[in-house]
């Protein structure tokens, strides 16, 4: 048996006053997150992709659309949306 001591407020993606928060947190992590928050399915089309870490903090009731455009800042992601359906896939060169 090995005992671990962890701050719970740091892997939390909702904090206090209902913003969300994303420390060190996988693609995955947060669209998996993100899909019970908004009530949608997230699908991400590229393992590689899954696997890209964020630090993101949304304190002012940001919609999904715009959660994801922060995400995608760099424009490296297509993100297609049908309905409550979306799908992230890597940008083609």
């Amino acid at each position: 048996i090995r005992r671990n001591t962890f701050r719970g407020e740091e892997y939390t993606a909702v904090s206090r006053g209902g913003g969300l928060r994303f420390l060190n947190e996988t693609l995955e992590s947060i669209a998996q997150q993100l899909s019970r928050t908004f009530d949608c399915r997230i699908i991400i089309a590229d393992p590689e992709l899954s696997e890209v870490r964020f630090y993101a903090f949304f304190t002012n009731r940001e919609s999904l659309d715009e959660i994801l455009s922060t995400l995608n800042a760099d424009g490296t992601m297509c993100i297609e949306r049908h309905d409550q359906v979306i799908r992230i896939s890597k940008r083609q060169q």
